[in-house]
């Protein structure tokens, strides 16, 4: 098999993406298949060699992930791709690379692969394109962009999950990286107390990763907080192998809480030399939230060293059996205490050290590049050329120069576009609020999907409410395309709609779902009047946890763009709840999202038609 891997990240750089990437291609390679890299050229200063090919670039616009670069030659990269005559395109990153490999892989007629490798939601705070470029987005962006994939790769079953209550339809595989064991058997003689000059009677605590906010760095700062001053346990010593954007405000909150003399930094490292600092070191500790497989976590593991971590996303699925350390949720005074705990109990130290070289063997690179191969193999089985070649949006053109207009790289022009108004709908929409629901009938706030999903369906009279809707319009028919939030009082209103019209059965999205009201969750629905007076002082309220207006329009507009480029010149109903539809409403009518109640309400069981009459320019 001939298989090209894109990606916006790679050698010289270091991080989990390359390791993840160079790894595998070692091991496709001994099984036999030929593997090709497409990668970045970092400005010029990376030559194409061997395998590697490399495609003229330039740094991430934004500055605090700019090791992700914008690669730019749709022809150059078509043609390389023909002339190697690739079976499958496999992408790692949804940004520039992966964004090409849409439309390539469709205009090549071959199946193509992506590896959701990063967390990408629990990082939106690098991206400075103002308040519309929210975790909401990011998530349906996820979803929007997985959706145009062949086959996804989740390293984990967390993953898998979040991908599909994002939106995610594709089909999505558990395949872990992986790591090579045998790379973490040699020990070290070099000293790392001499080394980062920390004194010989402290054990180490080591962290390696990037030094930045989703990692959640502060975090263990506040550990060591509570194990240095409220313990009084001056025997531990924090080193982090790594550097980043929030290296300097690190430094400054150690040095204001006194724990300078008890931290180290290393800076960046090469892979190799962090292996051996874990083989001397005594306990791993982590608290990322963002981890897609916890690679990092393994390799410490495969050195030999226990460790704490907080419970999240991918470090869970390795920890969850507890073998080889202890997983705890995010309160530094308990982490602390686990730390205590393990490093100071003899016995359970040396259990703990035992059982991670069991934990990493069942993590070996052989092993999960094997199932890589068999989803390979499957989803070239199962594929079927697409009948349309186009970009993740109607709106993102090919470009490949920078924008006279803004300064601005293609990657950041492309989230522009992305999250830019259509200027017309080329199909009509009409929108129905759920009929009267149990919720409705107890008088209470059911907005949370834990919720919502399951519980709070339709009353009998709500039911009612659908059929005599449908029974008074005649806009609507068999052809009509019935789109519906996926909670169960909506569920149920667009099933009956779909019998009513006699149409094929509702497609749901968790775009369409109620607004969240955060704390007001199951309690009284006399709150909504509360939250309603607020929103008119600002779009972007969200005081309590409630999801702002802004939010809940976006999420629906972007719904509308999914579905303008999916659909020409169809009618289209969307199934959903009062405040989403009332919102949706004021971005049709050109009125801020905020003063929703200021346009007629739609009662349980109504049917309106939206007409687009005014956009912000």
């Amino acid at each position: 098999m001939k298989i090209a891997m894109l990606t916006d990240t790679y050698t010289p750089q270091i991080n989990g993406v390359v390791t993840s990437i160079r790894s595998s291609v070692e091991e496709l390679t001994l099984l036999g298949h030929e593997v090709f890299i497409f990668a970045p050229d970092f400005g010029g200063k990376e030559q194409s060699e061997g395998n590697v090919f490399r495609f003229p670039s330039t740094g991430f616009p934004f500055k605090a992930i700019k090791e992700f670069q914008v690669s730019r030659g749709y022809g150059s990269i078509i043609q390389k791709l023909k002339e190697l005559k690739i079976d499958l395109i496999h992408s790692h990153v949804p940004g520039s690379m992966g964004l090409k490999a849409i439309p390539i892989s469709r205009y090549l007629k071959i199946p193509h692969v992506h590896t959701y490798h990063t967390f990408w939601p629990d990082y939106v705070h690098y991206v400075p394109l103002g308040s519309r470029y929210t975790k909401l987005t990011a998530e349906h962006y996820s979803a929007l962009f997985c959706n145009r994939c062949d086959a996804i790769i989740a390293p984990t079953q967390k993953i898998q999950d979040a991908l599909r209550l994002y939106g995610t339809r594709t089909p999505i595989s558990v395949v872990p990286t992986g790591i090579k064991t045998a790379e973490f058997s040699q020990q070290t003689n070099k000293d790392l107390h001499e080394r980062f000059h920390i004194p010989m009677d402290r054990k180490i605590l080591v962290y390696a990763g990037r030094i930045a906010k989703e990692k959640n760095v502060f975090f263990l700062l506040d550990v060591m907080e509570e194990i240095i001053h409220k313990m009084n346990n001056k025997r531990y010593h924090l080193l982090l192998l790594g550097d980043g954007a929030a290296r300097k405000s690190l430094e400054k909150r150690a040095a204001e809480t006194g724990l300078s003399s008890y931290i180290s930094y290393s800076g960046f490292l090469a892979h190799e030399d962090v292996m051996e600092i874990f083989h001397q070191s005594d306990l791993f500790v982590f608290a990322s939230r963002t981890e897609t497989q916890g690679l990092v976590l393994l390799e410490a593991m495969a050195s030999g060293i226990p460790a704490v971590v907080v419970e999240a996303l991918g470090i869970g699925d390795i920890m969850k059996d507890g073998k080889g350390g202890i997983s705890v949720p995010e309160d530094s005074k308990i982490f602390s205490l686990a730390v205590i705990e393990i490093m100071e109990d003899e016995k359970l130290y040396n259990k703990k050290k035992g059982e991670v070289a069991r934990k990493a063997k069942e993590y070996s690179i052989s092993n999960c590049t094997k199932r890589m191969e068999d989803l390979y193999e499957r989803t070239l089985e199962k594929f079927k050329p697409h009948s349309s070649v186009h970009l993740l949006s109607s709106t993102i053109r090919r470009r490949t120069y920078r924008s006279q207009k803004h300064d601005l790289p293609i990657f950041e022009e492309t989230l522009q576009n992305y999250l830019a108004e259509p200027k017309n709908l080329q199909n009509r929409y009409f929108v129905m609020r759920h009929g009267k629901s149990e919720a409705n009938e107890k008088g209470i706030i059911i907005s949370h999907y834990s919720n919502g999903l399951k519980y709070y369906g339709l009353t009998e009279e709500g039911k009612e409410q659908i059929r005599e809707s449908f029974s008074k319009q005649s806009l609507l028919d068999s052809s009509t395309i019935i789109i519906s939030s996926d909670f169960l009082r909506a569920r149920e209103s667009a099933t009956i709609a779909a019998a009513e019209l006699k149409t094929k059965p509702p497609r749901t999205t968790m775009l369409l779902r109620e607004r969240y009201f955060g704390r007001y969750e199951e309690r009284e629905d006399l709150y909504y009047k509360m939250v309603w007076q607020l929103d008119e002082k600002d779009d972007n309220n969200s005081e309590f946890g409630v999801e702002s207006p802004d939010a809940v329009q976006e999420r629906v507009r972007m719904l509308i763009r999914q579905l303008e480029e999916e659909y020409q010149n169809e009618q289209i109903l969307l199934v959903s709840h009062g405040d989403t539809l009332q919102i949706t409403q004021t971005w049709t009518e050109g009125v801020p999202a905020g003063l929703h109640r200021s346009l007629k309400h739609l009662e349980t069981g109504e049917i309106r038609e939206l007409v687009l009459k005014k956009l912000e320019d």
